[in-house]
């Protein structure tokens, strides 16, 4: 009785200690209040804190155990619950899901549980198949602390992700993806798929996804259809991407598409273990630092553009510094490199190869320097080249470098450009046998040469890797 006196006269209440919410369909209790201290996470920026009040979704019909599928009961919250602002999914629990459009309304989704989608009653063929997708979405979203999963079910790649933003119906600032890990099973979706319009006005600046833990996913970060040609603030302008640890990775590549409307990204202090192509950049003013990549099976870091699809994306003002970079015998360091970038202080296990695919105006190839390379895989160790077999390529250097190449392979050739180009001050050592020092067009001014190397080989470089190795991932 006292309950039903209390719907009749009060909006809301406190019953031993606890604060309820009344609804047109009832009397919620809210969790409990629990204020979260705002982080200092990287280079003096606070992230956003979670909500002090929040709406625990077993209070509205979902179940969490793991068998019944919440879907429904979640979307009635988006229908029947005006009041409801943001998705408390408590630890413990494991909520089965299939596809759900969030509501735009929705700012945070959090607490620890985990999320299992499901694609049971749809056909893999044909048929678009993600997690959680967002429209329309706020200012400050946050996503912190959940547990995605895929059902065996998912059988067929899709080029979606247990996360993905659609086209937002204007600016999205500030959008904050952590402390999460995702489970992709068999490498059928992206743990974050991104599809920003930037010629209709819809971007997402300023996004921060970071101490993630991925695994067995398709990708983990993909853009998808950025439409350039704008302005350098359009599209995913400042993104940053920090202390998350990437494994075992499908073919499709950890982190990519980061393309021109991407202004201002930086990438670092990632952990990369087994993955396709590891990190592709087709943007412009981007750094990424201080990753350590193992193991990487095709591209680990891919500049620049393709230009039947894109036009003349080049990486101007690029740089890459302090990685450490191995791939396998298939895989290779740089491809696509783009325009006048700074690529210095890496360890490099593997065949760094730079090579310009875009016609037009004048381009100059990269600056590569005070980087030391290890290779066992083919030849030559570092190659920087015009591939379009013509177009005015100029500049670039290749010097303070220190590179051991396997007997009988070329430890630096540069050609296909211009003889400005500068390869100075490097030393080359040829392992248990005989080769080819180096091949340039270019100057060729106080590099020196060992043959027959059978002395240690570096298995790092100081100040290359992580910047922060005890803060990667959930």
């Amino acid at each position: 009785m006292k309950k039903i006196i209390l719907l009749l006269i009060v909006g809301f209440t406190t019953l031993m200690g606890i604060e309820f919410t009344m609804t047109e369909s009832g009397l919620y209790p809210n969790v409990e209040t629990q204020p979260t201290p705002s982080t200092p996470v990287a280079d003096g920026w606070v992230e956003t804190p979670l909500p002090s009040s929040y709406f625990n979704v077993l209070d509205y019909g979902l179940k969490g155990d793991g068998s019944t599928d919440d879907t429904a009961a979640l979307e009635a919250i988006f229908n029947d619950h005006p009041e409801v602002t943001n998705l408390y999914f408590p630890a413990g629990y494991t909520f089965r899901l299939h596809k759900v459009q969030i509501h735009s309304r929705i700012e945070a989704l959090f607490g620890g549980g985990t999320i299992k989608f499901h694609d049971e009653g749809n056909s893999n063929s044909g048929t678009s198949l993600w997690g959680f997708g967002f429209h329309t979405v706020p200012d400050n979203l946050i996503i912190d602390g959940l547990h995605f999963k895929l059902e065996s079910g998912y059988t067929t790649a899709q080029n979606y992700g247990m996360i993905t933003f659609w086209d937002n119906g204007g600016i999205a600032d500030g959008i904050e993806i952590r402390n999460c890990t995702s489970d992709g099973s068999n490498g059928a979706l992206n743990f974050l798929k991104v599809f920003p319009r930037v010629a209709d006005g819809r971007s997402f600046p300023n996004m921060k996804v970071y101490n993630n833990t991925s695994s067995n996913c398709r990708g983990y970060f993909d853009f998808e259809y950025i439409n350039v040609g704008q302005g350098r603030e359009d599209g995913m302008p400042n993104f940053k991407m920090f202390n998350n640890r990437i494994l075992n990775g499908s073919g499709h590549g950890a982190i990519s598409y980061i393309r021109m409307t991407s202004y201002g990204a930086e990438i670092y202090n990632n952990y990369i273990d087994e993955s396709g192509m590891a990190i592709e950049i087709l943007s412009e003013n981007v750094k990424v630092h201080h990753n350590k990549l193992l193991n990487i099976r095709g591209q680990a870091l891919s500049l620049g553009t393709w230009t039947s699809q894109y036009g003349n994306v080049t990486g101007t003002e690029t740089e890459i510094y302090n990685n450490h970079i191995e791939v396998k015998s298939t895989g290779y360091v740089f491809s696509y490199t783009g325009h006048n970038a700074d690529i210095h202080d890496n360890y490099i296990n593997g065949v760094a190869i730079f090579r310009l695919d875009v016609a037009g105006s004048q381009l100059i190839l990269p600056n590569f320097y005070n980087n030391t390379v290890v290779n066992t895989i083919g030849s030559p160790a570092v190659s920087i080249s015009n591939n379009i077999g013509g177009g005015n390529v100029v500049g670039g250097a290749c010097y303070n470098n220190t590179v051991y190449t396997k007997s009988g392979s070329t430890g630096i050739s540069v050609y296909s450009v211009d003889s400005s180009t500068n390869t100075s001050d490097n030393s080359i050592f040829i392992m248990n046998g005989t080769g080819t020092c180096i091949n340039t067009v270019g100057t060729n001014v106080n590099n020196t040469c060992t043959q027959n190397y059978t002395g240690s080989v570096p298995t790092a470089k100081s100040g290359a890797g992580l910047s922060d190795p005890n803060n990667i991932g959930a």
